[in-house]
């Protein structure tokens, strides 16, 4: 993530010439504000997808400007529309400069595409500097008369290592309310490094919500599952290589309590032995962690 310090930087710049293009949305989240909430640990907080009812096949990026490259006007301190060639003919392309330089010299390019169709809304983002592929993902919004998904998948990398993620928010009216489901992988290309995470929250009369996150780190896999559902006991599991090391229990407030595999209290030992499980599973992990930060502050 430190060596594409500078992709957030020129997603950053980027993302100035985007506001007033039907593309920004596609970046935007919202917060969902629940009354009554049970005060679980699995309901806050909550997030939502960028779902508006905008409807599919709105252009994403003006008609006037498909096959137009922006270069950076230093009078301006703007990105302006240009006459020079290279853009894709269903999207535009910006120049990225290396701005430590005066004036900043043109070291890459990022283009956006529309490849939407009558079933989704669809952008695509491919960025290259000094010749390699830095940041290469697609964006699908797919929207319902009942709600929508929005799915993100691709690839970001220093030219040496490459982190692969598929991130997917999905929500949906119920005949009581809404549930909104989310599933993200991220994983480092070519090693045994992952995590995988799936979330259900229901809100009905009641509110229900789960969560399973999967941490691989080399030969080792922790899997941490968690549940309740409306008043019910907050209850869950820690799982080590297959084993079952921890249970989780509900301490009549919603916080949790983590117990052993019986139910019984946890000896100090076996606690230092579950803490060193989760370092082991997560470490190195922080940087998937941050990419979603990237990801999510880069071109919104």
């Amino acid at each position: 993530l430190d060596a594409n310090a500078d992709v957030a930087e020129d997603l950053a710049y980027v993302s100035t010439a985007l506001e007033a293009m039907p593309a920004a949305w596609v970046f935007e989240t919202m917060d969902v504000v629940v009354a009554g909430s049970t005060g679980s640990p699995l309901v806050r907080p909550v997030a939502m997808p960028p779902l508006r009812s905008m409807g599919s096949m709105q252009a994403l990026l003006p008609a006037d400007l498909l096959g137009t490259t922006f270069e950076w006007d230093e009078v301006e301190a703007a990105y302006v529309a240009t006459a020079r060639a290279g853009a894709p003919a269903n999207g535009i392309r910006f120049i990225l400069y290396d701005r430590m330089d005066v004036p900043p010299a043109e070291n890459g390019f990022v283009d956006l595409t529309d490849d939407s169709d009558p079933s989704a809304d669809r952008l695509g983002v491919h960025l290259e500097k000094d010749g390699v592929t830095r940041l290469d993902y697609d964006i699908e919004v797919v929207e319902t008369t009942t709600g929508g998904t929005v799915g993100v998948t691709g690839y970001l990398t220093d030219g040496i290592d490459r982190v692969d993620f598929d991130l997917v928010e999905s929500v949906a009216q119920t005949t009581d309310g809404f549930r909104i489901d989310v599933d993200y992988t991220l994983s480092l290309a070519g090693e045994p490094l992952s995590v995988d995470l799936d979330y259900t929250i229901d809100f009905g009369t009641t509110i229900g919500a789960s969560l399973v996150a999967t941490f691989e780190n080399g030969a080792n896999t922790l899997v941490l599952a968690m549940s309740q559902d409306g008043e019910a006991a907050l209850e869950g599991t820690v799982e080590w290589n297959g084993d079952l090391v921890m249970t989780i229990a509900d301490d009549g407030t919603g916080e949790p309590v983590f117990l052993g595999p019986e139910g019984e209290e946890l000896s100090a030992a076996e606690a230092q032995a579950i803490r060193e499980m989760f370092e082991v599973a997560t470490d190195g992990l922080d940087f998937l962690a941050a990419y979603v930060v990237l990801l999510g502050g880069g071109i919104a």
